[in-house]
């Protein structure tokens, strides 16, 4: 069962001037698989999911088209789909994490929601949905909407998409659902108002855990987002290691939460966010699992 809501915002659609075609096509993903980050741990056997088909973006027919111009945005110019199709694995800090979370979330017993805030084509919101939970998706391009739907389709027996834009000047809010949530929010630099269009079920300790993309190079006051996250929602930081770690002969693999760095320094999160231009910051109620 699904269902839509309707937009608020103008919707953002291809602004590319050079006609070209929005072609998709099907792809299937394999958790057990070795992915193509080669410095980075393999997805650990108890997380592994079974084998499943997404539809992607062929990035080659806008790319062949045009050189991309700055400022236009076209979503078949994908990161995404490139990258799934060519490592067979999205972000993976952050899919493990996820994936971490997801587990404990299922072994709970009770019904979990996942709010992925910046849905894209869904990557996040699958693996969600496979392993149990609701996916509540926010996805601002009526395109991309459609391809998430239909991912959707496939790997969740219930969800929610809602066509809107989450900006700064947004003030409307989202009614808290009943069920305990983690969520996602990864729309470049509009962090800040997605936590406070949802704010209610934060202060109520809905959401349980958070995973927020953190840059400074939009604009966004990290430090008071951060102090927010954890002095008033009394939630506990863990720093994932950047996309280029892996480059570091340093870096060590994790496969499991109480590997990353914690914190309850706000301080300690604009640090790592200055050094690394952009991170991922996990926050989550003491009482989540580190280990499942």
């Amino acid at each position: 069962m699904a269902y839509t809501g309707m937009t608020q915002w103008e919707s953002i659609t291809c602004q590319n001037q050079e006609p070209h075609e929005h072609r998709t096509f099907e792809i299937e993903v394999d958790l057990s698989e070795r992915h193509g980050y080669l410095n980075f741990a393999p997805i650990p056997e108890r997380l592994w999911l079974p084998r499943f088909k997404m539809e992607v973006w062929d990035w080659t027919v806008a790319a062949e088209a045009s050189e991309p111009v700055e400022g236009q945005w076209c979503p078949a110019r994908c990161a995404i789909s490139e990258t799934i199709a060519e490592h067979g694995i999205w972000e993976p800090p952050e899919t493990l994490t996820l994936l971490n979370l997801f587990e404990a979330a299922r072994l709970s017993g009770e019904q979990w929601d996942f709010i992925d805030v910046g849905a894209q084509l869904g990557w996040f919101s699958m693996l969600a949905g496979q392993c149990g939970l609701i996916p509540i998706c926010w996805e601002a391009d009526q395109e991309v909407s459609d391809i998430l739907q239909r991912n959707l389709d496939r790997s969740a027996e219930f969800y929610a998409i809602r066509l809107e834009r989450i900006g700064r000047d947004s003030t409307g809010f989202w009614d808290p659902s009943p069920h305990p949530a983690i969520m996602k929010i990864d729309i470049e630099g509009a962090e800040p108002a997605a936590i406070k269009v949802y704010h209610a079920s934060f202060e109520q300790g809905l959401i349980k855990a958070a995973l927020i993309e953190t840059t400074p190079r939009f604009g966004v006051d990290v430090y008071a987002m951060a102090d927010q996250m954890i002095n008033e929602y009394g939630m506990v930081a863990h720093i994932l290691p950047h996309i280029l770690d892996h480059l570091d002969a340093s870096y060590e693999p994790y496969d499991q939460i109480a590997d990353l760095e914690a914190t309850t320094s706000p301080e300690r999160i604009v640090e790592a966010a200055e050094a690394g231009n952009q991170i991922n910051v996990l926050y989550r109620q003491p009482d989540v699992p580190t280990v499942v």
